[in-house]
């Protein structure tokens, strides 16, 4: 198995976030199913517009909390990554720049004798 070794770092990162990124993307998916319950439940059992107001916004709340720190954590590891991968790149483009992954430095001493 061939790695690449340019991004040999950003995958052990990917890694490392994938478990907390499915971690939140369960936590999300029940979120939606509890609200969704919270939802059918209480406006079977309300009996008025105000009951029926605070249902469907324990609803929302229930599934929309979740989702957004999930987007919170997705949009700060892709920055990290977007970051990463722009070091790498700066770092193979100028060689007398210290690259910020060591296995850069070697791939550009090689490509560049």
């Amino acid at each position: 198995m061939s790695v690449d070794l340019i991004t040999a770092p950003t995958r052990i990162v990917l890694i490392q976030k994938k478990d907390i990124m499915g971690f939140f993307n369960i936590v999300t998916r029940i979120g939606a199913v509890l609200g969704a319950i919270v939802l059918v439940i209480g406006f079977a059992g309300a009996k008025g517009a105000p009951q029926e107001a605070a249902v469907a916004a324990l609803a929302i709340a229930l599934a929309v909390i979740p989702y957004v720190l999930a987007r919170c954590v997705q949009m700060s590891r892709d920055e990290l990554l977007a970051e990463q991968r722009h070091k790498d790149i700066l770092a193979a483009l100028n060689p007398d720049r210290k690259p910020a992954n060591p296995a850069v430095q070697e791939v550009t001493r090689v490509h560049l004798g």
